[in-house]
């Protein structure tokens, strides 16, 4: 696999549900839809990649867990950096299930999983 399918790999399947459990029933992942909201000529696909995770209460915490994908992605390396992508993932954590904090990183109003 390359660094990017690796480096996917590792954060989706083994470092998330580690950190944070079950991540949910899928990423909810940015559209074209923000994009034409801000006028946009044309979409870099690799940001069409960037989602959000809502990983809900479990045993280790009460509380709900957005966090973010994509952003961390490896898109100009075959070879490890000290950072990768913008070199950071966003979490929010929230008392109650909080469909905001979807949109709040997705920047639109009706998340729908894929």
């Amino acid at each position: 696999m390359s660094l990017l399918e690796d480096a996917w790999e590792e954060r989706e399947e083994v470092v998330y549900p580690e950190v944070f459990g079950d991540t949910g029933p899928g990423i909810y992942p940015l559209s074209n839809g923000v994009f034409e909201q801000l006028d946009a000529q044309s979409v870099d696909p690799r940001w069409l990649t960037h989602g959000v995770f809502q990983s809900p209460p479990n045993d280790t915490r009460n509380t709900w867990v957005y966090v973010t994908s994509g952003m961390s992605n490896p898109w100009e390396s075959e070879e490890p950096q000290d950072y990768s992508g913008f070199g950071v993932e966003f979490v929010i954590e929230t008392e109650q299930e909080a469909t905001w904090a979807i949109c709040i990183f997705r920047l639109i109003r009706t998340p729908a999983p894929v």
